[in-house]
């Protein structure tokens, strides 16, 4: 454990180790060496007496921290951690300690933030520290099912540690011809340039720019410029390096509804796609697998199972592990529906429906098709004696090689090699031109992709996924199956084509259907307010609402000219959608605005509408409400007394009607208007009846 008096302090500060530590390492180097000669109480009472003398250096309560994690001790050691992170709350060694206590604890993504922690503070100049730090990030994202974040810690291990032949062949590993990793994650992601820059940035850590920080970067430039959509791209690839699956593909989703470059957003879906194979990301992934699980306590049944499994053709041996006594089996389907069968014996092929794995202890089947997973409880019941509280199901994101496996057969007998991959040829056909084209998903917001190819984001989501899925059979056969029928069958490149067109074509010349597919979001304000009198002359009222709900978060503003329309023409929707609330706080907000502009006219006609809108559902306490303040406040305005008094005729309120009636012929008579003498003269006889 020597330390070269100039080189990076130990403990991570950043400081040399001569003006750092080296006055308590010739201590802590001797009780290590105790440690080492099986020693373990003497280390450790020697750094306890290192303490005594040390009580304000972190560094002595960490080490010590290891030594007795090291003799098995690990609540002692969380004591010690305590004290030292007490003197020093951004502690390097401390936090990469305890991530390896929660990683014996099964605790991965508790131990992941507590590394990536470990991997701000310490310093630069600490490459072995951040070497090893890394390499344990790389562990627990691939144990997390992130490769990209994983691969992207492993590249900054090796680059801390450039003698470590270890780490260039896991790289090798992960990026070479035998990775079975799709090619977004063999390939290295760069960023693209943002507006601001023109040259196409790449990302080396530095004291200036962490991997961690790289986040904060990019929102700092979307905020400067929200259209700045490169910036949308690199947030969302720093988010994936750091494991932040689902707020990078949170960023993609917006990054892939404004770009227009049908390169980068077919790369944006794949990654996408990529993101959702984490663990946690079942909720939005199209890729699950369904998983029971027993214990094994009696071999018998279970070997008399087996063998009858596989004298009806319903498992194919797959693997072997003799080292750590596993067996892996395909699990087929029982009957041959749904094969191409045309010149070939059924009997001689199976579908694919998932996997069965014996383990020493336990037995584990798992597939994509729940029902047919769900339907073994019965054999575990019936055949291996289980009990039902023993059967454990859970679900869990699938690997990539499984992505493929409801379109896969098998062979069930010796035959022909050019035959059998002319049938596995032809079910992936039949399964993506007549099966996946139809199924919905999650990806797709729900849609089919047969419905997604005509819509002018999802259209773009669906190129990216075709990509992903040409990207995973590139690593197993990629002459199965030409994805390009899949692109043709869905007239893909046809649709997106006319959906550029689309989006150049002038929004006043567009018919209904039209208008309905092009992405309303990515208007601005004047394009909404042609698409909204498009709408209108087509009256085509539920794409009005549409365009004019967006026109206020667009820069709809008291002094344009369609804002007070298009503010009553949304309240009388929403009052006739039944929801009065929305109502109200639409027209409150806007008058306010228009009070603070002092715009007493268009004031008027937005409390006029707020009134006949209460009238319009016969809520007789809130329009009373509404006429109360005029008759507070707005004794001078003709426009909401006439309207009042309309109002409340309508809606029989003879008293109410009597008041505004007497206070607006007041008012006409001290203006001396004589139309409006007469009016509220009638009005009142109405009203006296």
């Amino acid at each position: 454990m020597a330390v070269d008096l100039y080189s990076a302090c130990p403990c991570g500060s950043g400081k040399k180790f001569k003006w750092c530590c080296s006055s308590v390492w010739g201590p802590i180097e001797k009780a290590y060496e105790s440690f080492s000669k099986g020693q373990v109480e003497s280390a450790i009472a020697q750094m306890k007496t290192l303490q005594t003398t040390n009580s304000d250096n972190p560094e002595v309560f960490g080490r010590l921290a290891e030594l007795l994690l090291l003799s098995g001790q690990p609540t002692q050691a969380e004591a010690e951690l305590e004290k030292a992170f007490k003197l020093n709350s951004n502690y390097p060694f401390g936090y990469y300690l305890r991530a390896g206590l929660r990683i014996d604890e099964g605790e991965w993504e508790g131990a992941l933030i507590l590394l990536r922690k470990a991997a701000i503070y310490y310093h630069i100049d600490s490459k072995e520290d951040l070497a090893r730090v890394y390499n344990l990030i790389f562990r627990c994202e691939m144990n997390r099912n992130k490769p990209l974040a994983a691969k992207v810690a492993l590249q900054i291990a090796a680059r801390h540690a450039p003698a470590n032949t270890q780490l260039k062949e896991m790289l090798v590993n992960l990026s070479g011809p035998q990775s079975r990793l799709p090619k977004i994650i063999r390939n290295d992601i760069a960023f693209i340039p943002t507006e601001k820059s023109v040259d196409n940035p790449s990302f080396v850590e530095s004291e200036d720019i962490r991997l961690g920080s790289l986040p904060d970067i990019f929102k700092k430039k979307i905020e400067e410029n929200p259209a700045d959509n490169g910036a949308k791209f690199n947030l969302a690839v720093a988010f994936a390096w750091l494991g932040m699956n689902k707020e990078s593909s949170q960023a993609l989703d917006e990054f892939i509804k404004k770009e227009k470059n049908d390169t980068l957003y077919r790369k944006a879906g794949v990654l996408q796609e990529v993101l959702k194979f984490a663990i946690g990301m079942d909720e939005e992934s199209d890729y699950v697998n369904y998983h029971i699980g027993i214990p094994l306590s009696n071999p018998e049944p279970v070997s008399k199972w087996l063998s009858e499994l596989q004298n009806t053709r319903r498992i194919l041996p797959l693997h072997q592990d003799k080292e750590n006594g596993t067996i892996t089996f395909f699990l087929l389907e029982e009957s041959a529906s749904g094969l191409i069968t045309t010149g070939v014996p059924t009997k001689e092929f199976s579908k694919v429906i998932g996997y069965l794995a014996i383990y020493p202890q336990t037995m584990v089947a798992w597939g994509y098709d729940s029902k047919k997973i769900e339907n073994l409880k019965h054999e575990f019941i019936t055949k291996l004696q289980i009990p039902i509280n023993q059967i454990v199901s859970t679900t869990n994101t699938a690997d990539f090689g499984s992505v493929l496996l409801p379109a896969a057969i098998v062979p069930l007998a010796a035959k022909d090699q050019e035959q059998a991959k002319k049938m596995a040829s032809g079910q992936m056909e039949k399964y993506f031109e007549e099966s996946w084209i139809n199924q919905p998903r999650k990806s797709l917001l729900g849609n089919t992709p047969v419905d997604a190819s005509v819509h002018p984001v999802l259209a773009k989501k669906l190129a990216g996924i075709i990509d992903f899925y040409e990207e995973i059979l590139e690593t197993q056969d990629s002459t199965l199956y030409d994805f390009n029928r899949l692109r043709h069958k869905l007239s893909l490149g046809e649709n997106l084509a006319q959906l550029a067109d689309l989006a150049s074509k002038p929004v006043k010349n567009m018919n209904a259907a039209e208008l309905a597919s092009v992405d309303s979001e990515d208007m601005d304000l004047e394009q909404l307010e042609e698409a909204y009198r498009a709408a209108i002359a087509l009256d085509a009222q539920e794409l009005a609402y549409k365009f004019a709900k967006l026109m206020p978060s667009k820069g709809l503003l008291p002094g344009h000219s369609l804002f007070v329309s298009i503010i009553k023409y949304l309240a009388e929707k929403e009052i006739d959608n039944g929801n009065k609330p929305a109502m109200v706080d639409l027209l409150n907000t806007a008058i306010t605005k228009l009070k603070s502009e002092n715009l007493p006219e268009q004031t008027a006609e937005l409390q006029i509408a707020k009134m006949k809108n209460f009238a319009k559902v016969n809520d007789i306490f809130q329009v009373i409400k509404v006429v109360d303040e005029i008759l507070a406040k707005h004794l001078d305005n003709d426009k909401l007394l006439v309207a009042a008094a309309e109002t409340m005729i309508k809606l029989n309120q003879k008293s109410e009607a009597k008041k505004v009636c007497e206070a607006g012929l007041k008012f006409a008579k001290a203006k001396n208007k004589g139309d409006l003498i007469e009016f509220f003269s009638d009005m009142l006889k109405s009203a006296s009846k």
